[in-house]
């Protein structure tokens, strides 16, 4: 295990950083390092999770490939230039987070085949390389917040690829037509690009609201990003939920992208939109007023682990009956037939961003990886929020009862349609809702 001679190896070797470790999960954390100590490659067993975020890197050495059990490895808002081409050396490497480091190239074969998931959002890359095609098990590619104007077409060879973010870069027309004939892509964001719609000024369709004309009770949930507080309206009493915004760009794109879809999405009783925009927030940041949840709703699912990577995790022995499901199934094609009737995709349709009561009944939120588009691009966008969907229906089948035998196999049937569209031919939500209603 890492003890304390591992500690006294470090502090000789020049670093004084701080570390921790978590044996349970075998994650190394290192902070306060500007060069790296490579003293940990004596403990290749021990490390499966190693994150040196935000220290002072400008470089990898050759060795890491030495830690052979580590997949998982976190190197975001370091000071790299280029992706480490090191990395290539991992044989086990499947994560690979590099967020806010500088990066401005992304060299051939510098990432293993085993990768999965990679994060290079809010960084300076101009172009992808070409070698993308040999990493067949990539599943979610983060590049949110770069210089791209085209993909490579390289991508199109990686088949499982399930989610992307496109969003905040630099493409004048939308990514050609074999990315979103993918059989897998089911989570899409481009929001933020030279050919996004022209969006009127939508904050002027509702009325702001003061941050001095909140009193602030309680936060509700925080991320890396924002923060959700509980809040009431000196004026009328009315208890409400303030969204505040971190600055930066995150995986999904900008905050101003979520608000003005917030705002675009008024009027449908299962969907979380924004009421007011907020004022004079603490810190120059921006904000929304939300409604407040009643408490019996509870988050569906929840976020995909590392194992999982684009599938959402649930509790242990959870279990869904007939009714909850149909509830659920029902409400959340509601929504989403309404947010595409306003030309705006959901791009992040799974059941963690769905809260429920004990009934099923069900609300949507979460949109900051919506994208408005065009109505000649419908098909591209929709056909993806449905196979979303579709695995919406698979993660239901997976937790409910194995006796309601006739309810299964209607949601195979529909789930089947759902995972297996494509932009030539695929169910719509208006199609789906009609089945829910009829079938089920």
């Amino acid at each position: 295990m890492l003890d304390q001679s591992f500690i006294h190896e470090l502090q000789l070797s020049g670093n004084d950083a701080e570390y921790s470790y978590d044996p349970k999960n075998k994650k190394l954390t290192i902070r306060k390092c500007k060069r790296f100590p490579e003293h940990i490659f004596k403990y290749p067993d021990q490390i499966e999770l190693l994150d040196m975020s935000s220290n002072g890197l400008s470089e990898i050495p050759s060795g890491i490939g030495k830690l052979t059990k580590m997949k998982v490895a976190f190197f975001s808002e370091n000071k790299f230039d280029r992706v480490p081409a090191v990395l290539s050396e991992c044989p086990n490497l499947q994560m690979i987070g590099l967020k806010s480091c500088g990066i401005g190239h992304f060299d051939e074969n510098c990432l293993p085949k085993s990768i999965r998931w990679i994060t290079l959002t809010d960084n300076k890359i101009a172009k992808l390389p070409n070698f993308l095609n040999n990493l067949s098990n990539l599943e979610k590619f983060l590049i949110s917040g770069n210089n791209l104007s085209s993909l490579p077409d390289s991508l199109e060879q990686c088949q499982n690829l399930s989610l992307i973010r496109l969003s905040s870069n630099s493409f004048r027309s939308l990514p050609p037509d074999w990315l979103f004939r993918l059989p897998r892509l089911s989570w899409y964001s481009d929001t933020g690009n030279k050919y996004s719609p022209d969006k009127t000024d939508l904050s002027s369709s509702i009325s702001p609201i003061d941050w001095d004309d909140l009193t602030i009770s309680r936060e509700l949930s925080k991320n890396a990003k924002n923060t959700i507080y509980e809040a009431k309206v000196r004026r009328s009493g009315q208890l409400v939920a303030v969204k505040l915004f971190g600055g930066g760009i995150t995986s999904d794109g900008s905050a101003t992208s979520e608000i003005e879809a917030s705002i675009a999405i008024v009027g449908h009783p299962n969907i979380i939109h924004a009421t007011s925009i907020l004022k004079n927030a603490p810190d120059g940041k921006k904000g929304i007023v939300l409604p407040l949840i009643p408490n019996e709703y509870r988050n569906l699912g929840q976020p995909p682990d590392f194992t999982t990577v684009t599938r959402d995790t649930f509790r242990d022995g959870v279990k869904f009956n007939k009714s909850f499901i149909i509830n659920c199934l029902r409400d959340v094609c509601s929504a989403n037939l309404h947010i595409h009737s306003k030309h705006i995709s959901n791009g992040d349709l799974y059941a963690h961003n769905i809260l429920s009561d004990t009934n099923g009944r069900s609300i949507l939120g979460d949109f900051g990886a919506s994208s408005f588009y065009k109505q000649s691009d419908a098909k591209f966008y929709e056909s993806v929020d449905v196979r979303a969907f579709g695995y919406l229906i698979s993660d239901f089948l997976n937790h409910s009862d194995k006796h309601e035998s006739s309810l299964r196999d209607k949601l195979s049937r529909l789930k089947d349609s759902c995972v297996k569209s494509s932009i030539d031919s695929y169910i719509s939500f208006r199609a789906i809702q009609e089945f829910i209603t009829q079938e089920l």
